[in-house]
């Protein structure tokens, strides 16, 4: 009878043990899968920002829901820039400058797009 007490008192000592253990490695598991999946979002966050951008910039105004910018995303061509060579100096004396493919394709004019107003859907930029 005194061998079995101890052998179930060592079982009750170690599942408690376990349970110590779990108590305190849950909230930092739990952390690290919460840190994951907000860097997971961030960077969807991150796509969707530049496709709404490329989708203000072709049409003017933003994209009203997903399906639209989605169907941009996959049937409509945007305007791409490719950097072939470089300025010489004397292109770079009288004002030439390179630009980034964005601010040359959106064209702005005082700040705003010059196809602003044309959206016939969607939430202006």
């Amino acid at each position: 009878m005194n061998n079995v007490f101890k052998i179930l008192l060592a079982a009750a000592a170690i599942c408690l043990l376990w349970l110590c253990y779990d108590s305190i490695t849950t909230p930092i598991k739990f952390n690290d899968q919460r840190e994951h999946r907000e860097k997971e979002v961030i960077a969807r966050l991150v796509e969707i920002r530049k496709a709404e951008n490329e989708y203000r910039i072709i049409k003017g105004c933003y994209a009203a829901n997903f399906d639209t910018l989605m169907y941009f995303l996959h049937n409509e061509k945007a305007e791409r820039v490719l950097k072939v060579g470089e300025l010489t100096d004397k292109q770079l004396e009288s004002g030439l400058t390179e630009k980034s493919p964005e601010d040359f394709s959106s064209r702005r004019q005082g700040g705003q797009s010059h196809l602003r107003g044309t959206c016939s859907h969607g939430i202006q930029a």
